[in-house]
Order: C-alpha cells, then sequence, then structure tokens
C-alpha cells in the first residue's frame, strides 16, 4: 500500500460545529456525517459519512424512496427542500407527513460531486420597476395631473411634481429589491451545487 494512504474515509474524526449525541447528523464544511458518540461543540469525535441513518427531519413532509435529501443545518434535520441546505444523501424508504425521522442512505461525498445543475433561473424581463412575481414592468410615462385648470398654481405643479417623483421611486426601489431577490436565488444554487463556498 502507498505511504501516503491515510484512512478509508468512511469514519472521520471532526470538530463538532454544535453538541450532537450518538447517531445525530452534522455538517462540518462540506462533509456531513452522523455522531458515533456523544461530543461537544468544538470537540473532536468520530463521525461516520456513509450508510443509511435513521435521522431527524421536517415532520410536515412525505418522502418518497430514492427522493433527494438536504441538510437544514439551522433546525439541525433533514428536509426534502433543496433551498434549506446540502445536499446529503437520498431516502432510502418513504416517510410520512408527520413523522419527525426518515431513513438517509448518505452521499460520504461532498455536494459538489453529487447534486450537479440546479433548477434553471428564469431571465428578468423588462425594465425599470419589479413586480412580485419576479418580472420587471414599465415605469408608465406620466407627470401626475395638475389641477387648477389652464393655469395650474405653484402647488398644483409641486403636487404633480412630487407624484410623479414618488413614483418612479417607488419603482426603482420594487426593481432593486426584485434584482436583489434574483442574485440571492442564484448564489443559494451555486453554494448547494458546491460551485462556491457558503
Amino acid at each position: 500500500m502507498a505511504t501516503n494512504y491515510v484512512q478509508p474515509g468512511d469514519i472521520i474524526t471532526l470538530a463538532a460545529p454544535y453538541d450532537r449525541v450518538t447517531g445525530e447528523g452534522a455538517q462540518v464544511g462540506s462533509l456531513f456525517g452522523v455522531a458515533l458518540q456523544t461530543v461537544l461543540s468544538t470537540v473532536d469525535g468520530e463521525f461516520n459519512t456513509k450508510g443509511v441513518w435513521t435521522l431527524a427531519k421536517t415532520s410536515a413532509q412525505a418522502w418518497t424512496q430514492g427522493q433527494k435529501i438536504y441538510w437544514d443545518n439551522s433546525n439541525k434535520r433533514c428536509d426534502s427542500d433543496s433551498t434549506v441546505g446540502m445536499l446529503i444523501g437520498v431516502a432510502s424508504a418513504a416517510a410520512d407527513n408527520p413523522s419527525s425521522t426518515g431513513d438517509v442512505r448518505l452521499n460520504g461525498v461532498s455536494p459538489a460531486t453529487s447534486e450537479g445543475p440546479q433548477a434553471a433561473e428564469a431571465d428578468l424581463t423588462g425594465t425599470l420597476t419589479g413586480t412580485a412575481n419576479g418580472s420587471l414592468v414599465d415605469i408608465a410615462a406620466t407627470a401626475g395631473s395638475c389641477g387648477g385648470g389652464a393655469t395650474p398654481s405653484a402647488t398644483d405643479v409641486d403636487t404633480a411634481i412630487a407624484t410623479a417623483v414618488a413614483s418612479i421611486v417607488t419603482g426603482v426601489n420594487e426593481q432593486n429589491k426584485e434584482v436583489l431577490t434574483k442574485i440571492n436565488a442564484l448564489l443559494a444554487k451555486l453554494r448547494i451545487a458546491g460551485i462556491i463556498s457558503a
């Protein structure tokens, strides 16, 4: 055997990112493993990165056999929603809704080699203002209505200008919000695919 061989890698010593008891999962960077003994946060412990494990899951989900399973690091549980975190494996058996646990076959590899392409993000279309559904629409080219008939007062003109400016500012702010939402969605998918780090 080559002298630079270290170990099989199924069981790895990791610094626990948070307190774990035997059988609970934990994410360390792009590694996911199941604690083989109770270990406190920052303390080294043995974690198994492969095999089939019964793990905590989001209760209000039904899993199908073979479905991709992700790790919700905030809530320390498995989830079938790809937006919550890193891909860790697949459901080895169906799980009911509701149920607090599910059986997961761990991938034993980083998400970059297991997740692959994410769902497409639609292009933003149009110009200037945003809408709730993520598309962009034009700001109406209107200056507002001027009161006072043919000879509006200075107050009437000021009011019309203020109305038009407020409409434009609101529209631009909406567009900025939609662009930010789209960028954040794309960044999340790049992280899940292992292309960029969290």
